[in-house]
């Protein structure tokens, strides 16, 4: 069994499935909340209120899924996108040169601000 085999029997198929010792092993109640979660909207919401607030208070995972089973309506079947992080453009010579002369521009700032302070305390 994969994650995606127990995602459909929650949410599209409502086909129960009795885990055992192998099926145990595959559950992971974060996964399934993750990937759940991505259905839409509303299945992050209930999510969000209900099984990651009171995961605890279930003694296995046979007790977690009936929860998820109960809990989550059939519903159509849809490709779930699964969410990344953006990916970062790359760094160029040019991005890398203006970060120096911020960089110095700063270095020069501070440097006559010192100098500035300096001078007035041997003034005094």
């Amino acid at each position: 069994m994969t994650i995606f085999d127990f995602i459909s029997s929650v949410l599209i198929s409502k086909k129960y499935i009795e885990l055992d010792t192998e099926c145990e092993k595959e559950f992971n109640l974060y996964m399934m909340n993750r990937w759940l979660s991505m259905y839409s909207p509303d299945v992050a919401s209930l999510i969000n209120a209900t099984t990651n607030q009171w995961w605890v208070i279930f003694d296995n995972k046979q007790e977690q899924y009936n929860f998820l089973f109960n809990l989550l309506a059939k519903s159509k079947f849809k490709k779930i996108n699964y969410l990344k992080k953006a990916i970062k453009k790359q760094k160029t010579a040019k991005d890398e040169q203006e970060k120096l002369d911020r960089m110095t521009a700063h270095a020069n700032f501070m440097s006559i601000k010192q100098y500035q302070e300096l001078q007035k305390s041997v003034c005094m």
